[in-house]
């Protein structure tokens, strides 16, 4: 049994064409802060990142 995939990891050329005329970009580092969130017992497996 297998679960689809709800959020598919975006193509890099749609990307850019969402960033297409942006006038602020900005970042995230989620490397330290990853771990910090607190999810409640049994949601684990509703939580992603999608990048």
């Amino acid at each position: 049994l297998t679960r689809k995939n709800r959020y598919p990891v975006p193509l890099i050329a749609d990307c850019f064409d969402r960033l297409a005329g942006a006038r602020y970009f900005s970042k995230l580092e989620l490397k330290q802060g990853y771990y910090q969130v607190r999810i409640a017992e049994g949601d684990e497996e509703k939580t992603a990142c999608v990048i």
